[in-house]
């Protein structure tokens, strides 16, 4: 905050002292008030400087102000310059006349010299400055160096020194980083920004300016405030609607220091398409009429508020009746709903339908006739022993499982259970499917199933 005043008072004292100057000028028949000062005899003759430098042209980039000396008419600002490391000085004349600044000290007849880093005297290479012009020193080495104007007898206030410091900026508190969260927002929505500096805030705070470069996607204050004594402070952005992923670089600056940080906003996603009907499965697919089923009702997404109703119906109530809907709830994508089936005289095949959100779904149940009465000796063992004891006999059958016998198969069956593994194996799907036809499965799932697998 020091140096920052001290920029801010350089510069009053510019602007006054323009504006006074300017006053002057204008007016017919005067000239510019500016402190009595008597030219050096020993530097002058004949009214012109004694052997003069010649200017040296300043570079094509801006000075640094942190290292700028300013002339007006009345004497230089500042008078006392810090700057951090070896380096050059730039002076500026702002005044009315001619400006010759040399080391100090000023006595008759010569002066003594403030080596640079070249050796020579680093105030040489300003020369002599006319009004509007500017020159740099040499690269300033010494850790104290003073300075006059060389073509005034009694300096005054025109003199004044430069000190080398190592280090010195790096004890001001600077701005060390501007920070996002989140980092990236869908538009309309705020983020949170925090500026963070070096070292605590000065007395009085310190107010870091701040922009965006598309206030149309990402506003931000003109500046914000950290308490003396705090390190950080957080600021508020606002984003608005855009229609494509916009990235906004956020900037940050004070205490010499510019720091930046991304923000990227990003359009409103597109909402998600409605739920429709997925599928209609059932479970199992084949049953004896008079046996039911379960069938499963799943949509393409969850159900929203309120819940998703499934319509559901039969191509044929005789055989096969569902409920006229089946409820999904809100957040699930699934229902199950129960099917019941009569007694046939053929296996009849009935589509079951469902509709929801727009998308028609259908799965076909197999409802079979009762048989009149199955048993392992009439009726399974034929099968099995044509079909599965290749694998399923002998000292070492395949699984262990041995179905040469009622003892060997009744292991793998558990009566009037569908779970049974003879069941589960031979329907189809199942490891032993492909060695039976769908009828020949059927007599063991009615046996199994519906008999409860008796002998005979």
């Amino acid at each position: 905050m020091n140096r920052i005043n001290g920029r801010i008072a350089k510069y009053l004292f510019i602007l006054l002292a323009s504006a006074g100057v300017a006053a002057c000028s204008n007016e017919p028949g005067t000239n510019p008030v500016a402190p009595t000062a008597t030219p050096d005899a020993a530097s002058v003759a004949g009214g012109s400087p004694a052997s003069p430098q010649p200017i040296r042209k300043m570079d094509e980039d801006e000075p640094d102000e942190d290292n700028t000396i300013i002339i007006t008419d009345f004497g230089v600002q500042p008078q006392n310059l810090k700057i951090d490391k070896p380096g050059v000085v730039t002076f500026i004349n702002r005044s009315h006349t001619n400006r010759w600044m040399r080391s100090n000290p000023h006595v008759p007849g010569g002066h003594n010299t403030c080596p640079g880093s070249d050796g020579a005297d680093v105030f040489e290479l300003v020369g002599v400055l006319t009004p509007g012009q500017s020159g740099r020193t040499g690269v300033i080495i010494q850790q104290s160096c003073g300075f006059h104007d060389h073509l005034l007898k009694d300096p005054g206030i025109f003199q004044g020194t430069v000190t080398v410091e190592e280090g010195y900026r790096t004890a001001l508190s600077a701005l060390s980083a501007i920070s996002l969260s989140p980092a990236s927002v869908v538009g309309g929505n705020p983020s949170q920004g925090t500026a963070t500096l070096t070292s605590a805030a000065p007395s009085g705070g310190a107010v870091v300016m701040l922009s965006s470069n598309n206030t149309a996607a990402t506003t931000v204050p003109a500046s914000v405030t950290i308490a003396a004594g705090s390190m950080s402070a957080t600021f508020a952005l606002t984003t608005a609607a855009v229609g494509a992923s916009t990235p906004v670089t956020i900037t940050g600056s004070y205490g010499g220091a510019t720091r930046t940080a991304t923000l990227t906003v990003t359009p409103v996603p597109a909402p998600s398409p409605s739920p429709s009907l997925s599928a209609i499965s059932l479970s199992p697919a084949s049953v004896v009429g008079g046996s039911p089923s379960q069938g499963t009702a799943t949509l393409t997404s969850a159900a929203p508020s309120g819940g998703a109703v499934v319509m559901l119906s039969s191509s044929n109530t005789a055989a096969a009746t569902v409920p006229a809907s089946v409820t999904i709830a809100a957040g699930s994508t699934s229902a199950t709903f129960a099917l019941t089936t009569a007694a046939v005289g053929a296996s009849t095949p009935v589509t079951i339908t469902g509709s929801y959100g727009g998308a028609t779904r259908t799965a076909t149940l197999t409802v079979t006739p009762r048989m009149a009465t199955v048993t392992y000796v009439n009726d399974a063992k034929p099968i099995l022993d044509a079909n599965c004891i290749v694998c399923h006999s002998g000292p070492n059958p395949a699984a262990g499982r041995n179905y040469t016998t009622y003892a060997g198969v009744m292991a793998v069956v558990t009566p009037f259970s569908a779970s049974s593994p003879l069941i589960v194996q031979t329907q189809a799907g199942g490891g032993m499917a492909s060695h039976l036809t769908a009828a020949q499965a059927e007599v063991l799932r009615q046996w199994v199933v519906v008999y409860g697998a008796p002998q005979q």
